[in-house]
């Protein structure tokens, strides 16, 4: 009997401690909450603003390094390589011709749609005259 009334005096003594309070329910969610609204929404906009932005930046990248694979293929090359000989040859003999005593005293020739005309005097070595003339086809 001794064993089952101090569980009951003790009892008796906390009941009066025993506080409680109302159940509440809040929302931890800032949308349904209201409470820090406005920086949940920068922060999601922040977040979509940067995975566009890296969409952006990883196409770009895409794009010029397909870009850089197609300039350094071997017919690229190859063609620029022709081009800087073919651009070389025709300054040797421009220079030839319009600065040697050999060559001829005047000449014309057509670069890029560009009609480049040359005289050599006795006053003035090389003079030139560059005019750009209308391709038309018949």
């Amino acid at each position: 009997m001794k064993n089952f009334i101090i569980p009951i005096v003790l009892w008796f003594m906390f009941v009066g401690y025993a506080q409680a309070d109302e159940l509440v329910h809040k929302f931890k969610s800032p949308s349904f909450s209201g409470i820090g609204t406005s920086s949940h929404y920068l922060t999601i906009e922040n977040q979509e603003k940067t995975r566009r932005d890296a969409i952006k930046d990883d196409i770009e990248a895409a794009l010029l390094a397909a870009q850089r694979a197609e300039e350094n293929t071997t017919l690229a090359k190859f063609m620029r390589n022709l081009e800087s000989r073919i651009f070389a040859q025709l300054s040797k003999q421009l220079v030839e011709q319009l600065f040697s005593g050999e060559g001829s005293t005047f000449g014309s020739f057509m670069i890029d749609g560009n009609m480049i005309t040359y005289e050599q005097t006795i006053c003035n070595p090389a003079s030139m005259a560059c005019t750009k003339e209308r391709m038309s086809s018949l």
